[in-house]
C-alpha cells in the first residue's frame, strides 16, 4: 500500500477510536458525494491525498496536490 493510504487509514482508526461529542464513524473515501437527504446526520470523510512540494523559483515554492 501506498503510504498516503496508510496514513489515511490511520486517521480514519484514530477518529473511530476517540470520544467526541457527537458519534459518527469515519469512513475513507476518494470522492466524498452525499446526498441531501442523507445529510441529516454527521459525515466524516478522510480523502487521501499527495502533496509534492518544488522549487518553482529561487524565492517560491510550487504545490501540487494529487488524487490516489
Amino acid at each position: 500500500m501506498s503510504t498516503v493510504i496508510d496514513i489515511a487509514d490511520a486517521v480514519v482508526a484514530s477518529l473511530n477510536a476517540g470520544t467526541f461529542s457527537q458519534t459518527f464513524e469515519a469512513e475513507r473515501k476518494y470522492q466524498p458525494v452525499f446526498e441531501l437527504p442523507d445529510m441529516q446526520t454527521l459525515h466524516v470523510s478522510v480523502v487521501p491525498r499527495s502533496v509534492s512540494i518544488t522549487t518553482a523559483t529561487r524565492e517560491t515554492l510550487m504545490s501540487v496536490c494529487r488524487k490516489r
